[in-house]
This record gives structure tokens, C-alpha cells and sequence, in this order.
């Protein structure tokens, strides 16, 4: 009974935050065990619509990307802080930007202990989360001028003596 009131008191203080990613991103840096849940929180906060800007901002996803930095140098395999690892991961990446490659790639490289798959497999996940929110909009901006390029080139074809002759 008593397990079951601490993990509720847990979850209504973190609920009790305003469920501002900013505030969940100090619960990452503390070494209490609002962190793990504070990493699930804000994984999802930043899946959500509420809070696009923050996917855009090199500084927050800097700060986190340390947490993760820090908490892969811990070297911690026990459960607690192998699932922040793999919710902090997963957080960055659904980030725009991508300064957090770097330590994504370090997380998906890291394993001393056969617990740390399920952090590879995160940060393996938000690399190819990351490498999409990152090619969709170059896409979507480089493909009209690529197809005003190729009816420029198609037209500069056709008008030439020697596509005049292939057509």
C-alpha cells in the first residue's frame, strides 16, 4: 500500500508541475527519481502540438543532449537509468534540428551491459525520427525548385538543334 501511495504522490507532484517541458528538463538534471519520469514526460511533451517551438530550439535540445552526455558517462546499467536514457533519446527525436546527432549516435554505439539495448534501439529510433523531421521540409522546399529545373532543362532541350532532332 505504502509503494502504491509513493508512486501516486510521484505522479501527481510531477503532474502538479505546470507540464512545462522547461521544468521537466531541471527534473532531468536532478538525480531524484522524478528524472526517469520527468524523461517520459517530456518525450511525449515534445511529441504533441503543444510545444513545436521547442523543437527548433538548439538550446534546450543542447541542454538535453548533455543530460544524455552526462548519462551515458555515469555508466549506470541498473533499470532506472538504462529507461531515462532510452525516454531522453527518444525526446530528441523529435527535435528539427540536429545538434543531438552527435550524442545520438554515442547512445546507439554505448552498450556495457546487455540492458543498454533498449537505449541503442531509442537512440537508433530517434536518429530516424531526427533524419526525417530534418529531410521533410528541405524536401518540401528543394522539390518545386527542382521541378522548375528540370522543365527549365527540359524545355532548353527541347529548343536546341539536337533535341529539335530527337523529337
Amino acid at each position: 500500500v505504502a509503494a502504491i501511495v509513493g508512486v501516486y504522490l510521484l505522479f501527481t507532484s510531477l503532474a502538479s508541475d505546470t507540464g512545462d517541458p522547461r521544468t521537466y528538463l531541471e527534473h532531468l538534471r536532478s538525480n531524484t527519481d522524478k528524472r526517469w519520469h520527468a524523461a517520459f514526460y517530456l518525450a511525449s511533451a515534445l511529441a504533441g502540438d503543444e510545444h513545436l517551438e521547442l523543437r527548433y530550439d538548439p538550446k534546450f535540445m543542447a541542454d538535453m543532449a548533455q543530460v544524455l552526455d552526462q548519462s551515458i558517462d555515469s555508466g549506470e546499467t541498473t533499470e532506472q537509468p538504462v529507461q531515462f536514457r532510452s525516454f531522453v533519446c527518444r525526446a530528441l527525436g523529435h527535435f528539427h534540428i540536429a545538434g543531438s546527432l552527435p550524442t545520438l549516435v554515442r547512445a546507439a554505439d554505448t552498450q556495457r551491459d546487455p540492458n543498454e539495448v533498449e537505449v541503442r534501439l531509442s537512440a537508433l529510433e530517434a536518429i530516424a525520427q531526427l533524419t526525417d523531421n530534418i529531410r521533410r521540409p528541405l524536401a518540401e522546399k528543394l522539390l518545386p525548385q527542382a521541378a522548375a529545373l528540370a522543365r527549365k532543362s527540359s524545355d532548353a532541350v527541347r529548343s536546341s538543334p539536337a533535341g529539335a532532332e530527337t523529337a
